[in-house]
């Protein structure tokens, strides 16, 4: 998958949150559930694939995803277990991008 569609996949994962869950539910817990559960992150060839589209198109959400990795505390010497876990905050943070933006387009 190339980073337009990690876009338009993670747009359809914060549709998810916005509509599948309630308004008083925990953002950040809404979102973990629709990451967590993705295929681009449990099987690690697509982790792979994820972290690089993004390590090609989008070098500084790659970074990003790195702090969040460490900031959350994630630590493994395992590259495919370090590939799902950077896959994780990568489309944690796109999905984060989009729940705010779909949020105040709908608002």
């Amino acid at each position: 998958m190339n980073y337009q569609g990690l876009q338009t996949y993670t747009r359809q994962l914060a549709w998810g949150v916005i509509n599948n869950y309630p308004a008083d539910f925990e953002r950040h817990d809404a979102i973990h559930e629709q990451v967590d559960g993705s295929e681009l992150v449990i099987y690690y060839g697509k982790a792979w694939e994820t972290v690089d589209a993004i390590h090609r198109a989008e070098t500084l959400l790659l970074r990003r995803a790195e702090e969040l990795r460490e900031d959350y505390g994630m630590e493994s010497n395992d590259i495919n277990t370090i590939m799902t876990q950077l896959a994780y905050c990568i489309l944690y943070i796109m999905t984060q991008e989009a729940v705010e933006e779909l949020s105040t387009c709908t608002a």
